[in-house]
């Protein structure tokens, strides 16, 4: 029986996804390297980016003329010249 962590907010993945996450984890779609190992540069890095800003648009409805901008962890204020 798995367990079910719901502390942070009904986030439980289901198990096939996780298995995925672990296939993928050392050899992402055949390129020898993790996701988190490969260029933010290169070709297969801007595809998922661009298919990552896809998913979210069409999830929250977002307009074509609607900017979106993905961060990681940013010094607290640094965002303010975005608004």
């Amino acid at each position: 029986m798995r367990v079910f962590n719901f502390a942070a907010g009904p986030a439980a993945l289901p198990l096939e996804v996780l298995e995925q996450a672990r296939d993928e984890m050392t050899d992402w779609r055949g390129s020898g390297m993790s996701v988190m190992e490969i260029s933010h540069r290169s070709k297969p890095f801007i595809g998922v980016a661009a298919e990552a800003e896809s998913d979210l648009r069409e999830l929250l409805g977002y307009r074509p003329a609607t900017k979106c901008c993905s961060c990681r962890a940013v010094p607290p204020g640094s965002l303010r010249r975005f608004r």
